[in-house]
């Protein structure tokens, strides 16, 4: 119960692991990893975007993958040695900036048309989860995308579960559900914005007629 009550796992922790491991999650080489991220893509339905945000990125396996529909690509993460090898391996694309930051309060400048979030939330608190959630939502911009992917597992770093990520923003959430999908080993669930038109359109009130 302590731990639910630490905001987030702290940038050292992070910065420990990457210091022992090139690749502390087998990001490149699980297959599990690989088939996960196909199904993260796949979700997207072959959509294009203008601009996404790559929340956690680590080093950037899935970020490559993302880029690839995207014409801006904005990565962050907490740990300086992530970014460093998320970098290198996007040197290739230029659309693709890595930042150091910690979110949501050094969150990017402007608006995303895709926010990626992918076993990075249970890295806070509820509390902190549901500040975030708010910032992503006021950032993505109108007929975005925002996409979240976890893993269904216990942990004692973390201050909350993968379920208990998908479970909290569900409820929480303004935008509209319009995918979710449960696996054994993870959960994704898909989240977009309307456009001010359909909006604005669902506002509208047809005048009566005078029939009964």
């Amino acid at each position: 119960m302590a731990q639910r009550l630490v905001p987030r796992v702290y940038r050292g922790y992070f910065e420990y692991l990457y210091a022992r491991n090139e690749d502390p999650w087998d990001y490149e080489t699980r297959e599990y990893e690989r088939a996960k991220y196909e199904r993260t893509i796949d979700s997207l339905d072959g959509r294009r975007f203008r601009r996404a945000l790559d929340v956690g990125c680590s080093i950037g396996v899935l970020t490559r993958m993302v880029a690839q529909r995207c014409d801006e690509v904005v990565a962050v993460d907490t740990s300086a040695l992530a970014v460093q090898r998320a970098r290198r391996r996007l040197s290739d694309f230029p659309e693709v900036s890595v930042h150091r930051s910690t979110l949501p309060e050094q969150m990017p400048d402007g608006q995303f048309d895709l926010i990626l979030c992918s076993e990075v939330l249970y890295y806070w608190n509820r509390d902190l989860l549901l500040r975030a959630w708010d910032t992503f939502e006021s950032a993505l911009a109108p007929n975005g995308v925002l996409l979240i992917v976890h893993g269904r597992f216990q942990s004692h770093t973390c201050p909350v579960t993968g379920d208990e990520v998908h479970d909290l923003v569900t409820s929480h959430c303004a935008l509209d559900h319009t995918f979710s999908e449960t696996k054994p080993r993870y959960r994704l669930d898909r989240f977009e914005k309307q456009s001010l038109a359909d909006s604005t359109s669902e506002g509208l009130t047809v005048p009566s007629t005078g029939c009964s």
